[in-house]
């Protein structure tokens, strides 16, 4: 890898990184903890380059952009959470097959909402 590629790399991972630790400092302090497992969990996945993520029963209100990055993902579990909403960067896994969002989810059926699983449903996703 030629030094300006790793200094490329080194940046994108500090982007990476930084966006998830604004995400989980941006949480009511009741929410920090799931959002601090979270943010491991989503670490250790692109790290991995998991294809499966599981995120369920967490309590999270939100998801950081930052998931949009782990473009190896075929599965994603955000079963039994308190989403309102999901980031549009959850439209770039182009991997994603399954999505799992049962149970106790609260999703609004924004315009923006509805064009992100339209595009999941197009690519063949079981949400």
């Amino acid at each position: 890898m030629s030094r300006r590629k790793s200094i490329e790399t080194v940046r994108a991972q500090d982007r990476f990184l930084t966006g998830l630790q604004v995400w989980v400092e941006s949480a009511e302090t009741k929410e920090r903890e799931s959002r601090t497992l979270a943010m491991e969990i989503i670490i250790e996945a692109r790290r991995n380059r998991s294809t499966g993520l599981l995120l369920q029963e967490l309590g999270l209100s939100s998801l950081p952009a930052q998931i949009g990055e782990l473009t190896d993902l075929t599965d994603l579990n955000l079963d039994r959470n308190q989403l309102t909403t999901l980031p549009r960067e959850i439209a770039n896994l182009a991997s994603l097959t399954t999505l799992d969002l049962t149970a106790s989810t609260q999703l609004t059926h924004s315009p923006e909402l509805l064009d992100i699983l339209s595009e999941l449903e197009t690519k063949g996703c079981n949400i």
